[in-house]
């Protein structure tokens, strides 16, 4: 099983290492200088984690897309679905768990229970893992190119 990441950066850690000097960066917080790692610095607990998406939220992203085409405006609305199923998944493993606990109470049978809670530890990891990975395979994508940038190269460009 995935390990749940908790330690979300939002500020690529290569693009922080082009300022580091002996794998430190120098930091500055509440007047205070010192010295960090890339690892310990713009990150954030759970930063990325999938929150539920409300109607407002929604009617924005379309007005945003509003002049583009229909299909493209519903294909952006099944991304969007696809992306929050993992929130849907808790939910939905908390009805059978109170279906067995109102059938036996505390006594539910132990391999019954551990297949619960490694449902639930799937659905947890995926709500705190989904979106931190996306960016994590950009920013691995985006690699070649930044080195390009650090060699004087826009070629790609």
């Amino acid at each position: 099983m995935d390990k749940k990441k908790t330690r979300h950066h939002y500020v690529y850690q290569r693009y922080l290492s082009a300022w580091t000097v002996n794998d430190q960066l120098w930091c500055r917080r509440k007047g205070t200088l010192f010295p960090s790692a890339t690892i310990n610095v713009a990150q954030m607990r759970n930063f990325y984690q999938l929150r539920p998406v409300n109607r407002d939220e929604i009617i924005l992203t379309l007005k945003l897309f509003a002049k583009d085409s229909p299909s493209l405006q519903q294909a952006i609305l099944r991304h969007m679905i696809a992306y929050l199923e993992p929130l849907k998944w808790q939910k939905t493993i908390h009805s059978p768990k109170e279906i067995l606990e109102a059938e036996y109470g505390t006594n539910i049978p132990r391999s019954i229970s551990e297949q619960l809670q490694k449902l639930k530890d799937t659905a947890d990891i995926a709500v705190n893992n989904t979106e931190e990975e996306h960016y994590s395979d950009i920013e691995g994508e985006s690699v070649k190119w930044l080195e390009a940038l650090k060699a004087g190269s826009t070629s790609f460009y």
